[in-house]
């Protein structure tokens, strides 16, 4: 349960989007393509918008905290200016329990699924469906409420897109106050600790963190992108001195 620094260390991560909501519910702002100076730091988690971090535990639900309980409670809540609660915050174990092929560690998952699902039936608020799957158990339950199927509907998408990791439009994103999604391989990933960046004070409160500098992109792993900071530093070849590709980290919220 923690929100932790990824490097952009390779230019073929698949960042999500959705990008429109039915029922009123989200109702994404306009993008601002056109600015030309982007601030050093931005963190949409700690907006009223975002829920709390939370653990998948034993079941591989990773995709579902990402999309539904991390950005679509955001961009939902966002859309209609309330803050997160239990009453607002989707409920993961809905859709990840109709898609799991009834096991912990799903085969042939695709979290474009999770979209698609999102978008046909919806999930319901966490207090009506509370997540009780960090254990490994209840994972093939589905939910033959006929309340809840139509709470599920009532926070459907209307759609999502993808592309390609450009740096500076997922940055550009951000600054418009979007949560995105991207996926990383966790096992291949190499860690670097943070140092001091002269002049700045924005890296200040993350000196000696832990910071994902290497890796591998893969499906295997899904979390949401919920901001970043230029000034974080990693001397990667030893010689004191910030390089430009030892500056800048993205903020990710994760649920392991």
């Amino acid at each position: 349960m923690k929100i932790c620094a990824l490097q952009a260390f390779g230019a073929s991560f698949l960042v999500l989007i959705i990008v429109h909501g039915e029922a009123g519910a989200v109702q994404p702002k306009a993008t601002n393509s056109q600015s030309t100076e982007l601030p050093v730091f931005v963190d949409n988690s700690r907006s009223k918008y975002f829920p709390p971090p939370a653990l998948q535990g034993k079941a591989a639900s990773c995709d579902w905290f990402a999309c539904a309980y991390y950005q679509m409670t955001y961009m939902n809540n966002r859309g209609l200016d309330r803050a997160a609660d239990p009453s607002n915050t989707f409920s993961p174990k809905f859709g990840f329990n109709l898609v799991n092929n009834g096991k912990l560690f799903p085969e042939n998952l695709w979290f474009l699924d999770v979209y698609d699902l999102l978008r046909d039936f919806g999930s319901p608020p966490i207090v009506d469906l509370p997540y009780d799957l960090a254990g490994g158990e209840h994972c093939g339950e589905w939910s033959t409420n006929a309340d809840l199927w139509t709470k599920a509907a009532a926070g459907r998408i209307a759609g999502y897109e993808y592309l390609l990791f450009d740096l500076r439009r997922v940055k550009q994103l951000l600054v418009d106050g979007e949560v995105l999604v991207l996926q990383c391989n966790p096992w291949q990933c190499g860690l670097a600790t943070t140092k001091n960046f002269p002049g700045s004070k924005e890296d200040d409160p993350f000196i000696g963190e832990s910071v994902i500098a290497s890796g591998s992109p893969s499906p295997d792993h899904t979390l949401a992108l919920v901001g970043y900071n230029d000034a974080i530093w990693i001397d990667r070849d030893g010689n004191g001195r910030p390089d430009p590709d030892e500056l800048g980290a993205l903020k990710i919220a994760e649920s392991a």
